[in-house]
């Protein structure tokens, strides 16, 4: 057994989970196995670099991933301050929740079946006893290697284990040396194949032949946004990972815990949460398979993810998009499923979900549980989270770097997958088309499309388009025709209008933001719009 005992010399724990906004009033509790074994590696570099070699620094941090913690945990009480940044500009309001822990009594982070080498266990208790805070910087903390511990009171959650009289809560942890191989393999490929794709579309816009690989150096570049080790993953800054186009740590997984009611936040903590707690509204994944389905089948994609969603998360409402009583909700607040294709075959890369109300903790640990859909003739489409937050988090026109350009600003739109009209085409009593001011028929397409975006359903109010103009194809390596794509749902309602699936751009005065993702099956892949560079007009 091996045990690191952590007292907090001020009584207090600050640290906001991955994946958590910071005035949403969240404290990760228990303290991540991936935040421990970076502040190892932080204390490493600042104090213990000339006495601990880098082999054994390697060596230690592969035993401690290979299995995860439990833990026993002090009482610990929830609480908060509220104040205001003092900058010159407009200040921001911060809520700053932290728990109240016993300094006398320390936590202990558990490994029931670890021994390490001599020279490992000495290196360890040297970063131990070196760290000098946990979570936030005001976390002061004394610790020391033990090599017993009381029972742990905090255990890793088995599948089908009963949560009765638990609190449950998903952290953050490295990966094994095997499953960080895997991942380092799987991104290569993704970084490998956005590059490509990247230069191919270079050589088409100036007029050359698009059949070009990458050279040593353009490999060599993309690998180098990729850890090599564990060690070089949890080197890499908050801010680095943002900037490098990960949404969520490199090399990491999550994890849930089971910990028991006595412990965590207790007497009236959920009425401490704030009143203005943000939740975040985006989750995105990348998608894998050996038989990968194209954009074209968007719908049943993002069907088959609607289903597990529900499956994962007893029918939470922001999945079913109705009331526990049955009426729907209104306003379409609940979940968009949206696939994308950003390689040169049409291929589905990745699936976003966005929902305006936002994903509370039971939302999030089925988001966070699902890894897998079921595809076609048994090829299995495996799932990775990159990441949970909110748009701005992910917008950007940069694809290569992973940016979702569905959140991105721009002042010139165009259809993705096919806008499916909701309306009716309407006609006189005369048998003659009825129009509008603008000469349209009223429930055509366009019609439609233009009550749709004025629809009070988007997060900011949409200006009167400029221009709407038909386009007939969208690019999925070749133009391909919207009657190509599923505009049926499997299963379920929806007003859907007799005439078929169209494709539009739209041209705003000024940059709009997105999601715009509006029509029959919206919540479903179809409908949406994404920005419309302009070299490609």
């Amino acid at each position: 057994m091996l045990s690191i005992e952590l007292r907090f010399l001020t009584g207090r724990y600050h640290s906001t989970g991955w994946g958590h906004h910071a005035n949403e009033g969240h404290v990760e509790w228990p303290p991540s196995p991936w935040r421990i074994l970076r502040a190892l590696v932080a204390t490493w570099h600042l104090k213990c670099r000339s006495e601990i070699p880098e082999t054994v620094l390697d060596s230690l941090l592969s035993a401690l991933a290979e299995r995860p913690p439990e833990y026993w945990l002090p009482p610990a009480t929830s609480a908060h301050t509220r104040h205001y940044m003092p900058v010159d500009t407009t200040p921001s309001k911060i809520f700053d929740a932290f728990y109240q822990v016993p300094s006398e009594q320390a936590l202990c982070v558990i490994w029931q079946e670890l021994e390490l080498p001599s020279e490992e266990r000495s290196a360890l208790a040297m970063l131990v006893a070196r760290i000098g805070y946990l979570g936030r910087a005001e976390s002061w903390v004394d610790g020391a290697l033990k090599g017993e511990a009381r029972p742990p009171n905090c255990v890793l959650a088995v599948d089908g284990e009963s949560e009765h009289g638990r609190e449950a809560e998903t952290v953050l942890a490295p990966m094994d040396a095997r499953d960080f191989a895997a991942w380092r393999a799987r991104a290569l490929e993704m970084a490998f194949d956005s590059r490509l794709e990247a230069k191919r579309r270079k050589q088409i816009a100036k007029g050359k032949d698009s059949a070009i690989s990458l050279s040593k150096a353009e490999k060599a570049k993309a690998a180098a946004q990729i850890p090599e080790t564990l060690r070089g993953a949890l080197e890499i800054d908050t801010e680095d990972v943002r900037k490098q186009g990960w949404n969520w740590p490199p090399g990491s997984r999550s994890l849930a815990y089971f910990r028991d009611g006595s412990v965590g936040p207790v007497g009236a903590a959920a009425a401490t949460r704030p009143a203005e707690a943000i939740l975040p509204t985006v989750a995105r994944f990348a998608v894998a398979s050996q038989a990968p389905p194209r954009l074209t089948e968007a719908v049943s994609v993002a069907d088959r993810m609607r289903s597990a969603l529900l499956s994962h998360s007893d029918g939470a409402v922001v999945f079913a998009g109705k009331q526990p009583h049955g009426s729907p909700l209104q306003g379409h607040r609940h979940a968009f499923v949206l696939p994308e294709s950003h390689d040169r075959f049409g291929r589905i890369t990745h699936v976003t979900l966005f929902a305006r109300m936002g994903f509370d903790r039971t939302a999030r640990a089925a988001i966070e549980s699902v890894a897998s859909l079921w595809g076609k003739r048994g090829h299995r489409l495996q799932l990775v989270l990159l990441g949970i937050g909110q748009p701005e988090d992910f917008a950007g026109l940069d694809e290569q770097t992973g940016q979702c350009t569905i959140f991105a600003a721009s002042k010139h739109w165009v259809s993705r997958t096919p806008f499916v009209s909701t309306r009716h085409p309407r006609m006189t009593r005369s048998g003659r088309p009825r129009v509008d001011a603008r000469e349209l028929q009223v429930g055509s397409p366009e019609h439609d499309l233009r009550r749709l975006l004025q629809a009070p359903h988007f997060r900011e109010p949409l200006p009167e388009p400029t221009r709407v103009e038909s386009v007939p194809t969208t690019d999925l390596g070749t133009p391909t025709r919207w009657l190509a794509f599923q505009t049926r749902r499997r299963s379920g309602g929806g007003t859907r209008a007799p005439v078929g699936a169209t494709g539009f751009r739209i041209t705003f005065p000024t940059e709009v933001r997105g999601p715009i993702v509006i029509g029959y099956g919206a919540h479903l892949g179809l409908g949406i719009f994404v920005p419309e560079v302009e070299s490609a007009r």
